[in-house]
């Protein structure tokens, strides 16, 4: 896709795809990760058939909104930022993602059931899906539209294939009617809903302003430059995503259980095994990139190299650190996980936009190493000035 259409028109796709996704962060909850939490508790037989009935609920509720939002605005966002009629379209498009994105069914379901395995036969038969679609638009000379099509279509796929076996499992798994049960949210869901899906909000300057920053100060070259170096480094953090997927419900169900003690042992046995395997990936990374970079995208995603051979840096110091943020949210920290990204966010906007003005790329580069050690060293400062009641406590 980047070979085809070359930097500034793969700018075009990247800041659709950015669009979208902030929309839905803002205004769609998230849902799963208080589902897994409070899924996990015994106190009554129909608890968790009560939590799966609320948080889809919410999940439906949150998906239409963002959705009808997303449609709505695109075309003033699209003239405060400058956009063109086909950037315009292009972010229309993608919004049609957002009605799909049901995360009480998508993750939380499989999750809480340990159900890796199948998620990763089911993403990977998709990612082959979408990797054949895209080669047939390259070899007919597709536009952005074709291959932001092929991106759209594969991805409501894979959420549509992981709401369908989520269904199929409760009713395997026979979990009470959760359709006909009542809904329940009392005042610590509540509160950890509002605390997380704040804390989601506050993190897209990280996570998806970086491409809209660069577009607003850099040229469209430079976004398209700097969108597949995240995709490359992307590989990166699939690496800590099955991490992330099994260590949060097994840290609530060992602090549900009030092993405080066991789950912080477990962290640091794991910690020095993702210190060798984050040292080994940074090496290969660094001697590889380069000739992949130019064989593969072209010559000219090879202008900014310099940038990305930090961001590998930084990216595999966070595979290392992976741990921390799933026992941060494990341990009941939801109002201060908000608290901690609101500044951290507010840190990288600040740096982001400052330093991209007078340093261009690096200033992003510089953006992502502040907020990284602000993020970090504030969670592990916290965990440490308040090791009890992990399993009980909502801070």
């Amino acid at each position: 896709m980047a070979r085809s259409l070359g930097p500034e028109l793969l700018a075009y796709f990247a800041l659709a795809q950015a669009y979208a996704f902030i929309v839905n962060n803002i205004f769609n909850v998230q849902t799963w990760e208080s589902l897994i939490k409070f899924g996990q508790m015994d106190s009554k037989p129909n608890q968790l058939a009560e939590a799966i009935k609320t948080n889809v609920l919410i999940d439906v509720a949150g998906a239409m909104l963002a959705f009808i939002i997303a449609i709505g605005v695109a075309e003033q966002v699209g003239t405060v930022l400058n956009w063109d009629s086909d950037l315009v379209q292009l972010s229309y498009a993608y919004s049609f993602t957002i009605p799909f994105t049901l995360t009480t069914l998508t993750i939380g379901v499989p999750r809480l059931f340990n159900k890796f395995a199948v998620i990763a036969k089911l993403q990977f038969v998709m990612a082959a899906l979408k990797l054949s679609v895209v080669g047939i638009v390259y070899l007919q000379n597709g536009s952005v539209l074709s291959y932001t099509m092929a991106y759209i279509g594969t991805e409501m796929l894979v959420n549509a294939g992981l709401i369908v076996y989520s269904l199929y499992l409760l009713k395997r798994k026979q979990v009470i009617d959760w359709r006909r049960t009542k809904i329940r949210l009392d005042s610590d869901q509540l509160r950890f809903l509002w605390w997380t899906n704040l804390r989601t909000i506050v993190r897209i300057p990280v996570r998806q302003l970086d491409v809209l920053i660069i577009n607003q100060v850099m040229s469209m070259n430079t976004v398209g430059i700097y969108k597949a170096y995240k995709e490359i480094l992307g590989i990166i953090g699939r690496l800590g995503d099955p991490i992330n997927q099994a260590l949060y419900p097994e840290y609530s169900k060992l602090l549900g259980k009030g092993k405080t003690t066991e789950t912080v042992s477990v962290t640091k046995r794991l910690m020095k095994i993702l210190g060798i395997v984050s040292a080994v990936t940074c090496v290969g990374f660094l001697v590889a990139s380069a000739p992949i970079i130019e064989t593969f995208l072209g010559a000219e995603f090879l202008l900014l190299i310099s940038a990305y051979y930090v961001l590998v840096v930084l990216n595999c110091i966070n595979l290392f650190l992976t741990p921390i943020n799933s026992l941060f949210i494990a341990a009941g920290f939801a109002r201060y996980s908000f608290v901690v990204v609101l500044f951290n966010n507010i840190l990288y906007l600040a740096v982001a936009l400052i330093g991209g003005i007078h340093l261009g790329i690096y200033g992003i580069v510089l953006a992502f190493a502040a907020q990284m050690t602000f993020n970090q060293g504030m969670k592990i400062v916290l965990m440490r000035r308040y090791s009890t009641g992990w399993g009980s406590v909502i801070r």
